[in-house]
């Protein structure tokens, strides 16, 4: 089973539990994983969103790649009907649903947070908005237009709204801003290694940026931020730019600096949150999935509690009436503006 099959499986809470606490290996009618939710977790029966339409539903759609679809005949008033039953093909994913609902109660934050979901929801939403987190963890900030530039698992394509969502969800900071400036700032490539930069000029060509070259190197490589000219000609040692600009030139020629040109930029840098998500939830994902049989047995020893599935379908409720809310105001402005 592929990540991106598991991901858009588990990317609500309900689907996540349902997954973890309904679903077996045995094919089951709708009305009969309601009452195993009833015999098995009273306390969650409350939740009018777990029911058997909804689960029904579930394996119809979204869970269509992780179960098999069967069928029962039903005895009623001497006539027979047929109805669909549902099982799990392969039960691999049960302990990665307990482990995502238990992690993500235990940090603090909902799993459509991080992962594409309802209207957004598609197999590549759900991988693409997990790369944008791993590339801000793995690489630091950058600006939008750099972001997955370093990655060639993904496709960029939306990124803009994948950003977006998860600024909003607070696990990135996206900071924008406008420049009036030719060029205002330079960046060394995270993964460049100085000792590759090159200090030959071609044949008849000027060699006294030499030294300023190797300074620039010296002072962007170890930096993790943008600088820009007149602080670099500063830390340089020059009171003037020329030198610093025509050295840092060559180094983005050779692929060794980036610079930020005039016109609209933002910035995204993971947050504290981010960082959380990332290492208590992604990373171990991704080390599961790679075979990692340890990472596997943490899996099936994490089984969320009473509390933390009560806590779990509690925020999916509040999420439910924030949405709710939010599509009535978007219709009463609709209608004024009609009138």
């Amino acid at each position: 089973m592929d990540i991106r099959t598991i991901l858009h499986a588990l990317n609500t809470f309900p689907k996540s539990f349902f997954v973890w606490g309904i679903l077996d290996l045995q094919p089951q009618r709708p009305v009969e994983m309601d009452e195993k939710l009833k015999r098995e977790f009273p306390y969650l029966h409350r939740f009018e969103f777990l029911n058997k339409n909804n689960f029904n539903q579930y394996c119809k759609r979204s869970l269509k790649r992780i179960v098999v679809k069967g069928y029962t005949y039903w005895e009623y008033k001497s006539f027979q009907k047929e109805m669909p039953t549902w099982q799990l093909a392969d039960d691999s994913i049960q302990p990665i649903a307990g482990f995502l609902l238990t992690r993500c109660i235990d940090i603090g934050v909902d799993c459509e947070s991080f992962l594409a979901s309802r209207k957004n929801s598609s197999e590549k939403h759900n991988l693409n908005r997990i790369q944008v987190l791993l590339d801000l963890y793995e690489n630091g900030a950058q600006e939008l237009s750099d972001l997955s530039n370093n990655s060639t698992v993904w496709d960029s394509n939306g990124k803009c709204r994948h950003v977006a969502k998860l600024a909003e969800a607070g696990l990135i900071r996206h900071t924008a801003f406008s420049s009036v400036e030719n060029h205002i700032g330079y960046r060394w490539i995270p993964g460049k290694k100085p000792s590759d930069v090159s200090y030959d000029y071609p044949v008849g060509g000027k060699d006294k940026y030499r030294i300023a070259i190797k300074k620039i190197v010296k002072i962007l490589s170890k930096s993790n931020r943008t600088i820009g000219p007149s602080e670099l000609a500063s830390l340089a040692g020059y009171a003037s730019e020329s030198y610093t600009k025509n050295a840092v030139r060559q180094l983005h020629r050779q692929g060794f600096v980036s610079r930020l040109s005039k016109g609209n930029h933002s910035i995204c840098k993971l947050t504290k949150e981010g960082e959380r998500v990332v290492e208590s939830i992604i990373l171990p994902l991704n080390l599961a999935l790679n075979g990692d049989e340890e990472q596997m047995d943490v899996f099936r020893e994490t089984v969320p509690n009473k509390k933390r599935l009560l806590t779990a379908m509690e925020m999916y409720a509040k999420s439910l009436k924030k949405t709710k809310k939010g599509s009535k105001k978007k219709g009463r402005r609709f209608s004024k503006s009609k009138v």
